[in-house]
């Protein structure tokens, strides 16, 4: 059964919103997409006699999932208790969604609750004929976003096979290069930086010695040798202890627009001058593996609380433990337990106490 409203407010059906989205940053910048589809959609409404309460703009954003800040506000605007609209404007259904399956679910949704989502180029008729063809074009749109992802990653493919950058940032240790030709637009390879390659080949000197991550950015900081002007930490160090680039093998797409992990089978290899000899880099991998509490337990661990140890970061993988007290903190409870003529109490766990990673040395 379609749920009911628990608000007096009703719906208007001259109420609309508009959305307007494009795929990338660029076209947000550059082209002249979100301004044409927004005076295309309000000549609709005015030729419908709908009223514009509101213009979502969502500038550089694919519409593969609902992932996207703007298009949630939108959603949760038009379904709050208190909105009156009754009709979500979008150029085309690609607009609003290129999944069929999730553009369905948010369509349901959204008509149970009295709001209707409207293509001005792809207008539909109401019945199961209107919502037949609605569904061929919602087809098409993923079956389009998929064949040009595909082609995208083949073009990629062959950019780096010739030794061509893919238009990233260079890792740390190279730089980019543009390389004449006769293209139409224009190609760049990565070569070294000298002074960044010498950064790095003194990082895996250090791993390789014994000195851990956080140790090797400790120190790097307080020589002031800064990573293109940030402070280096633990993280940096590691991703790049582990980055195969500096023995000539820079890898492309590992994670996609939704920023998923691919396969490997789907990664992009590309040659590359290499910063290190094979032998340091295999000597480095092999001192990570060791140390890496994914591959190697290591010590158990002495935490009062059941998951230490043993419960990871989602966002960088680490193992979590029980947050320290700072030095104020203890000074503080040392004070008043002196006051009050009786011993300081250590704290007791609490929830969400797993929730800071470990700082120990990987």
């Amino acid at each position: 059964m379609p749920r009911t409203r628990t608000t007096t407010p009703t719906r208007d059906p001259t109420a609309a919103v508009l959305y307007v989205r494009v795929s990338t940053g660029r076209q947000a910048r550059n082209d002249m997409s979100l301004p044409a589809q927004r005076a295309s959609i309000e000549k609709f409404a005015e030729a419908r006699g709908l009223h514009v309460v509101k213009i979502y703009t969502e500038p550089g954003a694919s519409a593969r999932d609902d992932n996207r800040p703007v298009f949630r506000e939108m959603i949760q605007d038009v379904l709050s208790p208190s909105s009156t609209v009754s009709t979500i404007l979008v150029l085309s259904l690609s607009r609003f969604m290129r999944d069929s399956m999730k553009s369905q679910l948010h369509k349901r949704k959204l008509r149970a609750d009295g709001v209707d989502v409207i293509a001005v180029q792809q207008e539909v008729a109401e019945g199961p004929s209107g919502q037949l063809m609605e569904n061929v074009f919602e087809a098409f749109d993923q079956f389009e976003s998929e064949i040009i992802g595909d082609r995208t990653r083949r073009a990629m493919a062959e950019n780096a096979r010739r030794g061509f950058a893919n238009g990233s940032r260079p890792p740390f240790g190279y730089r980019r290069e543009r390389v004449p030709g006769p293209w139409d637009r224009s190609k760049h390879r990565f070569v070294i930086e000298p002074q960044e390659a010498d950064v790095v080949r003194e990082i895996f000197r250090l791993y390789v010695s014994g000195l851990g991550g956080k140790g090797i950015a400790r120190d790097l900081n307080r020589r002031e040798i800064l990573a293109r002007g940030k402070p280096w930490d633990r993280n940096k160090v590691l991703a790049l202890v582990e980055n195969t680039a500096y023995v000539g093998k820079l890898v492309w797409g590992k994670r996609d627009s939704r920023n998923m992990p691919r396969p490997e089978s789907e990664w992009i290899l590309a040659a590359v001058e290499p910063v290190l000899d094979k032998e340091l880099f295999e000597m480095a991998q092999a001192v990570r593996a060791r140390r890496d509490p994914k591959r190697n337990a290591g010590r158990l661990s002495s935490s009062p609380l059941l998951l230490a140890g043993l419960l990871c970061c989602q966002r960088c993988g680490a193992t979590c433990s029980k947050p320290r007290r700072t030095a104020a903190a203890r000074r503080s409870a040392t004070t008043t337990a002196a006051r009050t003529s009786e011993p300081a109490k250590k704290p007791a766990p609490v929830a969400g106490s797993l929730s800071k990673c470990s700082t120990a040395p990987c």
